[in-house]
C-alpha cells in the first residue's frame, strides 16, 4: 500500500450483529465474523468484531465492547 494509505477503518457499535446485517443489506460482502475476540492485556479487553467489505472494496471493521472495559 502507497505511504498514507490504510488497510481499513473500524466503527464502534452497540450490536455488531445488526450493524452487518445492515451493511450486508446494503451491498457489503461479510469477511469475517461476527465472532468474539480479546483485545490486549493490560486490561485485557472482551469484544465481538466483524469485518466487512465496502460497495468501493474497503474493509469495514464493526466492534462492540462486551466486557468492563469499555472501547
Amino acid at each position: 500500500m502507497p505511504s498514507g494509505a490504510y488497510f481499513h477503518i473500524a466503527f464502534r457499535t452497540s450490536d455488531v450483529d445488526a450493524a452487518v446485517a445492515a451493511a450486508v443489506k446494503a451491498g457489503a460482502v461479510l469477511t469475517d465474523g461476527p465472532r468474539d475476540v480479546v483485545l490486549g492485556n493490560q486490561p485485557s479487553t472482551p469484544a465481538r468484531i466483524a469485518f466487512v467489505k465496502g460497495l468501493n472494496g474497503k474493509t469495514i471493521e464493526f466492534f462492540q465492547s462486551t466486557g468492563d472495559n469499555q472501547l
